[in-house]
């Protein structure tokens, strides 16, 4: 259930969840070290807050969802929020952030919209974001709230980032935009610590003068940062939109490594959707999307990490144990999506066939990095085949939505295989 309130310049959106699952036991993957709990990830188990299974019991959570209240003054919007946030030009696969993990508690500021008009110029949008992440019980980071040292960073997070964009006058119709977001321990005196401040500092490592990181990186900080860039172009007389987006992890050294090694610890997506019908009452698309974060060839001379992941800020890139970038998973190699999708003032439909590539190998070297001998893992996949089929209706005030589908996980020697037929229905009133 959602509500919408609007009082002057307030606008205030209340959108709780409440949900419950059965949450029951299926074969886990053994772990590479031993952790603070037999749930923990299989291949990154003290890299990434990502339990295999959350617990043993039962899991039910009521929580503010996709809550906001906002206030605007001219130009300006700010406010409070826990909903989702989408950055970025990727959709299923959002290297960044998208709906996987749902949102987390955060002020923002910005421009509302499609941003701020400059006349003769073109469409500017930018927004930034302070807020604090939670990790789930089966965390590898445990004891201390706050930061204590390299080694104890703390079970509370502080979120900050930043994301503009910029659409020129002369080409409306493409976007061009950047986003940065952090991940940094919780102190106490956290604003003198400029946790908050993060995503408008410098992009190169050389500038990291007198800090002090973890044992294998020791110019380095504890933090964690993520950033992409990105391009979307529409031709809407032609019905076409195609995007494509650059996701990076940590730091380059400077602009010669930038330049020699762009794919270093990254990850890439590309979009195209098209108009295959369209009229007074009906609009049908079809799109096609595609995912890359597969570790590059220069591993070969160059240790790389996998994506989501990391060994300052334990927790990764989580919110309660869900990854809020690619619901593709921790070390993912790549993805496609196809789908049809048919609008009408009645609901929508959509065909949905979805297929991506796991790492079912993790290092013998250390976690995270492939340089190296390589094991596999045992009880893991390589790939799955998703197909679906949803259906959405409006009625009155109501919204009702039905989807079935079928999961299909195997492994390249296919001598071992598991089918998941699945069905969810879900009824909105306002």
């Amino acid at each position: 259930t959602a509500a919408v309130l609007r009082w002057g310049r307030i606008e205030a959106v209340a959108a709780p969840v409440l949900y419950s699952a059965q949450n029951q036991s299926f074969p886990l993957m053994p772990q590479p070290v031993e952790t603070v709990s037999p749930f923990a990830d299989g291949q990154y188990s003290t890299g990434v807050d990502l339990p295999q299974r959350m617990g043993s019991r039962t899991q039910t959570r009521l929580d503010a969802g996709e809550s906001t209240v906002r206030m605007r003054f001219g130009a300006i919007v700010m406010g409070a929020s826990t909903a989702s946030l989408g950055w970025g030009a990727a959709e299923s696969f959002s290297t960044l952030f998208g709906s996987n993990a749902g949102g987390f508690p955060h002020l923002f500021v910005g421009f509302p919209g499609r941003g701020l008009l400059l006349k003769g110029i073109g469409r500017v949008g930018a927004r930034y974001v302070l807020g604090e992440l939670q990790q789930s019980a089966w965390s590898p980071v445990q004891g201390s709230e706050s930061f204590v040292d390299a080694q104890q960073t703390g079970t509370r997070r502080v979120g900050s980032g930043l994301v503009v964009s910029f659409a020129p006058a002369f080409l409306p119709n493409l976007e061009l935009g950047a986003n940065r977001f952090y991940h940094s321990p919780y102190a106490t005196g956290i604003f003198q610590r400029g946790s908050w401040s993060k995503p408008f500092e410098g992009i190169f490592k050389r500038s990291f003068v007198g800090r002090v990181g973890g044992a294998g990186d020791p110019g380095g900080d504890t933090d964690n940062q993520l950033a992409s860039a990105f391009a979307r172009w529409s031709f809407p007389e032609r019905g076409v939109e195609a995007t494509f987006e650059l996701y990076r992890e940590d730091h380059s050294w400077d602009w010669r490594d930038q330049a020699q090694e762009p794919e270093n610890n990254g990850a890439l997506s590309a979009s195209i959707r098209a108009v295959t019908a369209r009229s007074a009452t009906q609009l049908s698309t079809l799109t096609f999307e595609y995912f890359d974060g597969d570790i590059k060839p220069i591993a070969q001379a160059r240790g790389q990490g996998a994506l989501y992941i990391n060994f300052g800020v334990r927790q990764g890139h989580t919110q309660r144990g869900q990854l809020l970038g690619s619901p593709i998973g921790v070390g993912a190699i790549a993805g496609q999506r196809v789908a049809w999708e048919r609008f009408t003032p009645r609901g929508a439909l959509r065909f949905h066939l979805q297929r991506w590539r796991n790492r079912a190998i993790r290092s013998t070297l250390g976690e995270g990095f492939y340089l190296g001998a390589t094991e596999p893992v045992p009880n893991s996949h390589d790939w799955i085949v998703d197909a679906n089929v949803a259906s959405t209706r409006y009625r009155g005030s109501k919204t009702i939505s039905l989807e079935s589908g079928v999961a299909y996980a195997g492994r390249w020697q296919l001598n071992t295989s598991r089918t998941n037929f699945y069905a969810r229905a879900s009824w909105i009133g306002f």
